[in-house]
Parts: C-alpha cells; sequence; structure tokens
C-alpha cells in the first residue's frame, strides 16, 4: 500500500488472498493461484462508500464489502493501477475483468462484536484471517523497529496515543493469526 490511502483494499485483498491460498494449498493447485486486485476492491470501495464522490483519499470497509459483493473480484494482473512511469492512477482495466471477478465471488460473511476478543479469535481460528478497521491517532506511525519474532508477547511494541490525540482518520488491515 505504501503511502496511498487505499487501506480498505489492500486489507480486504490480504483476507480474500489468504483464503484463496489455503484453498489451493489443500486442493495442491498452489501454481493456479493468482493474487486479486487490491485497487480493484479500493476503487469499488470509494464508488459504494457512505460518501459522495470518489475524489478523497481512503474509503469503509463497508464500501468495499458492498464492491466485492455486487462484482467479484479480479486478478491484480487485470486491474492495474500504476503507469509506466510507476504513479499510481486507475488504469482501464484489462480486457475480461469482469468475467474472472465473478469467479470469486463474496460468499457469506458476519460481522463480529468489535469488543469481543473471543469472537475474532474464533473466527481466525475457523477461517484464517479477518478484515477489520481501527481509528487512528497521530503516533499510529511512530512504532519502533523491533525484531518481534524473538519477542513475548508482553514484550512488542505498542502504540500510544500522544497526550493530546489527534484523531487522523482510521485504518483497514487484515488480522491473521494470534498469541496468547
Amino acid at each position: 500500500q505504501g503511502k496511498e490511502g487505499a487501506c480498505t483494499g489492500y486489507g480486504l485483498a490480504a483476507v480474500v488472498n489468504y483464503m484463496l491460498w489455503t484453498r489451493a494449498l489443500a486442493a495442491k493447485s498452489i501454481k493456479n493461484f493468482r493474487s486479486v486486485s487490491p485497487h480493484m476492491l479500493y476503487d469499488l470501495a470509494q464508488f459504494y462508500d457512505e460518501w459522495p464522490g470518489e475524489d478523497y483519499q481512503g474509503s469503509s470497509c463497508r464500501g468495499a464489502m458492498k464492491g466485492w459483493h455486487k462484482h467479484g473480484v479480479c486478478t491484480d494482473a487485470l486491474w492495474r493501477y500504476r503507469g509506466k512511469d510507476g504513479d499510481v492512477r486507475l488504469l482501464k482495466p484489462g480486457p475480461g475483468w469482469d468475467i474472472d471477478a465473478v469467479t470469486r465471488p463474496l460468499g457469506v460473511y458476519y460481522r463480529l462484536n468489535r469488543k469481543s476478543v473471543v469472537e475474532m479469535q474464533a473466527a481466525i481460528q475457523q477461517i484464517g484471517a479477518v478484515y477489520v478497521s481501527a481509528r487512528a491517532h497521530d503516533g499510529w506511525d511512530r512504532v519502533p523497529e523491533v525484531n518481534t519474532a524473538a519477542l513475548a508477547h508482553a514484550m512488542l511494541p505498542l502504540i500510544p496515543p500522544p497526550a493530546n490525540p489527534r484523531k487522523t482518520g482510521g485504518h483497514a488491515f487484515a488480522l491473521v493469526g494470534y498469541n496468547d
């Protein structure tokens, strides 16, 4: 995602890719796995979200889910978003994107109680990934770089809000796995 405001597309694409990848592993057909387009999900999120127009950065999880529900999602190769100069912008989708997208429809999904860690853990254990969003504050991007692989949970860095936090919007992402 980099510095783009397209987290709704990238977060949902991470969950979709995880589910498709695990399905391909189980079927022993990993060579057929193709990543889905985070920008198709993001562009449709802006179209279906609760805010007028599309000339802004960001969107909502609800908008992304509506877009996936109504159109499916095509592979990343068919919905490109970088020009030859490397700049991010909407490009004309490749031929057959629509036919490809309907092969990856949104099936059943459930809304979890955001205050229930147990519900989120159960969903991750049963499905493998959960699509979530959170409010962000101006300390959100100040997490120190730490090799977390060797740390116990209690030693992981926190994202403490500043004394007078300023809300800077929200962030969508995927939760994949958990520990004690």
